[in-house]
Parts: structure tokens; C-alpha cells; sequence
């Protein structure tokens, strides 16, 4: 019986060692290894070695065409995209649209401490459309870069995008029946473009989440000022200043009605 049961034990110890190995593939998942990018997102050394244009690149609709142009941030006019964010067709469009772009690279743990940019812009050399790249600029990119990464993370998307997006034009001064007013009116206060005090203002107040970005923009644009609340149910005040300058301006808690 003894002899059995020790027979036994050697065959159970044996299946063990047998055993099949864990898959270190299992194992790495759940070690913090950083995932894959998404698809079409790259980072800048893909833009400076392998980007260049696409003679095939879909046409955008006027509408799908509104709503790329006005989901951009821009950087003293010119569009500002990040590589970890912004896939690879929307930087073809705003070349295509615009010309030129600064790509930015936020800092990573595996890659490099700070942000990255560079400018890409199409220029003509031998009668042919070729990319242009610049890694210099001004130290007045990353500090905007930063900003507008707090901004959003703080506000959501279309916050971001009133604040830190398409440039608006320069506001007009009062007009009399679609006149402008004489230079002697316009020396008065009353003569001038004011800047709407969102401390005092009244109307539509709109959550900003679920508002489109078209609309939001376009109220903007037409009123001269926006108020509306984000996730978390801040008041914000969006104004446009005399050169189409978007003024923010945080208005306290909102406690929209049930």
C-alpha cells in the first residue's frame, strides 16, 4: 500500500514538471508596457521620415470641412495638432487647407521628458509641391502647448476648442441702419466695439458637452460672447475682444434645472 501511494506521488510530481510554461506574453500585459498607438497616430520622427502627401486624399463635404477647421487649435493663426492626439489624415487636411501646421509631441516617460514640435509647411522647389521642416521656434509654443493641455483636461473638448481655436475676425464697430458711424461718433464710447461684461450678462447658458462646436462657435461669433458650463458644472465666459481675441473668464458653479 505504502509502495502505492509512493508511486502515485512520483507520477502527480512528474505531470508537474510537464506542465506547460505561463505565456510571457500574459504576464507582460499587466506589466505597464506601454499599448500600441491607435490607429493612424504617429509620432514626429514618422512626420520628418516618412510623411509626405497623398495625391489620393479624400475631399472633405463643406460640412465634414467646418467641422475639421473649427476642431483645431492655433497657434498665433497657424493650426497646432499633437501626434498623440490628431491621426495622421486630419495633418494631410490641415495641409491641405492651410499650407502649413506645427506638430507637437508631448512629453512621455519612454520617449523624452519635454515637448516636442515641429513646423512642416509645403513649399515649391522645381516646380513640385515638397515638405518643408523646422524643428527651431520660439520657447512661446511649448508654454501654449501646456496651457491649452491643462485647458482641456480641466474643460473638455469644446471648451478648448472656443478658447484656443480658428481665430475670429476683428470685431466691428456699431453701425446706424447698416452705416458706419462718423469718425467725430467714434471717438465717444459709445462709437466703439465694447467688450461684452459677462458679469452682467443674461440668456442662453449651454452645456458644453453636448452643444456641437459649430453652434457654439457660431453663437460666439454672433453675439460676441458665450456662456456655458462644463462636466463639472463650472459657469464659463467665453468673450471676443476687439481683434477677435477670446477672452475666458470662470463665472463660479452653475446648478442647471432637472
Amino acid at each position: 500500500m505504502v509502495l502505492l501511494s509512493a508511486l502515485v506521488l512520483l507520477l502527480l510530481l512528474a505531470l508537474l514538471c510537464h506542465a506547460a510554461p505561463m505565456d510571457p506574453g500574459a504576464a507582460s500585459s499587466s506589466s505597464g508596457a506601454r499599448p500600441p498607438n491607435p490607429p493612424g497616430i504617429q509620432d514626429l520622427d514618422y512626420y520628418y521620415q516618412y510623411f509626405g502627401h497623398d495625391p489620393n486624399l479624400r475631399t472633405l463635404t463643406n460640412e465634414e470641412l467646418e467641422t475639421h477647421l473649427n476642431t483645431l487649435i492655433h497657434y498665433e493663426g497657424t493650426p497646432l495638432l499633437f501626434t498623440d492626439a490628431d491621426d495622421e489624415t486630419k495633418v494631410k487636411h490641415t495641409l491641405k487647407h492651410y499650407g502649413n501646421a506645427w506638430l507637437v509631441d508631448p512629453p512621455t516617460l519612454e520617449k523624452h521628458p519635454r515637448f516636442q514640435y515641429r513646423h512642416i509647411q509645403n513649399v515649391m522647389e522645381n516646380n513640385d509641391e515638397v515638405l518643408q521642416h523646422r524643428a527651431s521656434g520660439t520657447r512661446g509654443i511649448q508654454e501654449y502647448a501646456e496651457a491649452a493641455l491643462k485647458f482641456k483636461s480641466k474643460h473638455g473638448d469644446n471648451a478648448l476648442y472656443l478658447r484656443y481655436g480658428r481665430p475670429f475676425a476683428q470685431r466691428e464697430d456699431p453701425e446706424i441702419l447698416g452705416l458706419g458711424m462718423p469718425k467725430i461718433i467714434k471717438k465717444l464710447p459709445f462709437g466703439r466695439y465694447k467688450v461684452p461684461d459677462l458679469g452682467k450678462k443674461k440668456g442662453n447658458i449651454y452645456d458644453l458637452e453636448k452643444t456641437g462646436i459649430l453652434h457654439l462657435r457660431n453663437t460666439l461669433d454672433q453675439h460676441n460672447y458665450l456662456r456655458g458650463y462644463d462636466s463639472k458644472n463650472r459657469l464659463l465666459g467665453f468673450a471676443l475682444d476687439k481683434d477677435g481675441t477670446v477672452l475666458f473668464e470662470e463665472l463660479g458653479q452653475y446648478h442647471p434645472r432637472v
